[in-house]
């Protein structure tokens, strides 16, 4: 639907309520169905972003003003001041609540106040009563008390706050309680609020930067869980995972575009080729496989988990694989042969060690810098060729710097390399300008 369309319909929603033709559930549904238009879309995000960080603001003036005296002020008062952002938090809730406001701005706003409230809460009662500190307890306390907040102002920011929060949760226990899968149950307890939200309209703001925040903490969350006794299994979790974002990018986003309305596509090529990248270093297969087996493991439960993990990622990717299979697109397929080469250079290196696995990412990035070039040739795409150009000039680039030739050697191979990038400019420059085909 055009933007001006949307328009009307946003317009005309308010009057159908006031009539009662539909109801207030309804005038909802239809409109995160449609989204909203450029325009519109552009000043709800910015009055949410100006409303949360005069929240944030406001909070953290609070606090730094209480914080000048603190020192001289007495238990008691210390307490009712530690409590009075909370007590501001709830009453602005609730109101927002019983009068069903639904300005965006304001249900943002309120609800990130209320979740730093909770914490600085927490933080200064700790303080005031010399509790002693346990860091993953007061993160859990603090995520938890928070989560009611998400579901009565159907606030995108607290969900964020959450999501990243649940991963430092993570980090903090893998050192003292090691049980990082409740991992799993903390991303669980939020899902109710993230799915029909990215469900119904995922090329809204709202749902653009939860699955951001999503997937770039899964993807920090990965390296905090994985504890196994296979050293190296990381490296096939790994290609699955970010081949999994990759494909489902190129086949579910409402935007096929390079671009941050497509999150999945963005962090599944770009980590696929910072993995072939950092695989194509032969130290990277060094004391890896069944040979290298850990009797010693910290957690059981831990192990399985990822062995699970393993099974799903792979399975999902399976899934997906045999859905692009069927559009015989050379680059997509090629994107899609990371886990595959992951798995055997995993398996090369633990039976005969290393010395293939790397060459052969080599050449995989390679194959990819040289198939990016032709399709943004192809596309007259100016961006996507200098992106290929990039993958080869840094694959270039760093194994000159590993090898042992003069910097004579190195220089003519850096000028070839610009020269290259001059050259596929000119000709695409050309080509825009209705030129040369």
């Amino acid at each position: 639907m055009k933007d001006r369309n949307i328009k009307w319909l946003q317009d005309e929603l308010p009057k159908w309520i006031a009539k009662d033709i539909v109801s207030k559930e309804t005038a909802h549904r239809i409109q995160d169905y449609y989204g909203e238009a450029e325009g519109g879309s552009a000043l709800r995000l910015a009055l949410v972003i100006f409303g949360t960080l005069g929240a944030v603001l406001i909070g953290s003036g609070i606090i730094l003003v209480f914080a000048r005296n603190w020192d001289s002020f007495s238990i008691t008062l210390r307490t009712v001041l530690s409590l009075l952002p909370l007590l501001l938090g709830q009453l602005l809730t609730g109101w927002l609540v019983y009068k069903g406001e639904e300005s965006r701005a304001w249900r943002e706003g309120a609800a990130a106040f209320l979740f730093l409230a909770v914490g600085a809460t927490i933080s200064l009662i700790g303080q005031t009563y010399h509790i002693p500190s346990d860091r993953p307890q007061f993160v859990l306390v603090w995520l938890l008390l928070s989560l009611p907040s998400v579901y009565l102002l159907e606030a995108a920011v607290p969900a964020i706050f959450y999501i990243v929060g649940a991963v430092v949760w993570t980090g903090l226990t893998r050192g003292t309680v090691g049980y990082t899968f409740f991992y799993w149950l903390l991303l669980a307890l939020i899902s109710p609020f993230i799915y029909p939200k990215i469900k119904n309209n995922s090329a809204s703001n709202t749902s653009l930067f939860i699955v951001w925040t999503l997937a770039l903490s899964l993807c920090i969350a990965l390296g905090i869980i994985l504890d196994h006794p296979f050293p190296g299994l990381w490296i096939i979790i790994y290609s699955f995972y970010f081949t999994l974002l990759l494909l489902s990018g190129r086949l579910y986003s409402q935007s096929e575009k390079f671009s941050w309305q497509n999150p999945l596509l963005v962090i599944g090529t770009l980590g696929s080729l910072i993995l072939s990248i950092i695989f194509s270093y032969q130290g990277v297969w060094d004391g890896i496989g069944w040979q290298h087996y850990q009797q010693a493991l910290r957690n059981p439960v831990n192990t399985v988990q990822n062995y699970i993990l393993l099974g799903l990622l792979a399975l999902g990717t399976s899934w997906l694989f045999l859905k692009i299979l069927k559009r015989r697109d050379m680059l997509e397929l090629a994107f899609s042969a990371l886990p595959v080469l992951a798995i055997s250079g995993y398996l090369i290196a633990s039976y005969k060690g290393t010395g293939i696995a790397d060459l052969i990412f080599n050449a995989y990035l390679l194959i990819l810098g040289v198939l990016i070039v032709l399709r943004g040739l192809k596309l007259h795409s100016l961006s996507l060729t200098n992106g290929g150009m990039l993958t080869l000039a840094l694959l270039i680039i760093l194994r000159f710097f590993d090898s042992e030739l003069g910097f004579t050697a190195k220089g003519v191979a850096f000028i070839l390399v610009g020269s290259g990038f001059l050259l596929a400019n000119a000709i695409m420059v050309r080509r825009q300008k209705g030129g040369i085909r």
